[in-house]
């Protein structure tokens, strides 16, 4: 399995992750641990992607690209009339 790495800060190391689990426990911490008056962007890197996810708001975003930064560029948002959570997958399947 390649690695999943999380960044949240320019100052701090980078996280590393195995799983999808662990990832969520580690963007649960950073969140927890933040301003709640200051939303952030973390970075996840994993299996040649960049995701930037817009943490701490009301509403939030996803955005995918390549870690080359070649296009496609790819993003989501929430529906506005949606209440609950939003569950963000990423699947890889190795060829």
């Amino acid at each position: 399995m390649s690695k999943i790495l999380v960044q949240y800060s320019e100052t701090e190391p980078l996280i590393e992750v195995s799983n999808a689990n662990e990832l969520d426990q580690v963007l649960d911490d950073i969140t927890c641990n933040d301003n709640p008056n200051s939303p952030m962007i973390v970075f996840v890197y994993a299996h040649g992607y960049q995701f930037s996810l817009g943490l701490g708001n009301e509403k939030s975003f996803v955005h995918v690209e390549l870690e080359s930064g070649e296009p496609p560029y790819l993003i989501t948002v929430g529906e506005s009339n949606t209440e609950g959570v939003l569950a963000f997958y990423l699947y890889h399947l190795n060829k």
